[in-house]
């Protein structure tokens, strides 16, 4: 949130590190994908961009991850949903 410039670097490195952690064949992630990142207001902290990646490396069955602005949102809105029950987290 405070340093947009370093979220290419650390999406590649998270992307890769799922990867290999879960031995899922994820080569890229696409240009768009990593310009709706940067342009996304990442209330919680670099965990919530790492989980945000695994989650698309999970569920993906393509070499390239495309529209991980919907993980992103699925993620704020769990936390919508917490803040709603009264808990810190789900």
């Amino acid at each position: 949130r405070e340093r947009p410039e370093d979220i290419p670097l650390l999406a590649q490195h998270f992307h890769e590190e799922a990867g290999r952690r879960l031995k899922r064949a994820v080569k890229a992630i696409a240009p768009e994908s990593i310009q709706a990142l940067i342009h996304y207001p990442w209330p919680g902290n670099v965990r919530e961009l790492e989980n945000v990646i695994e989650r698309a490396v999970i569920v993906s069955k393509e070499e390239v991850l495309t529209a991980l602005e919907r993980f992103a949102d699925a993620g704020e809105a769990r936390g919508i949903e917490a803040d709603r029950l009264g808990f810190d987290a789900l």
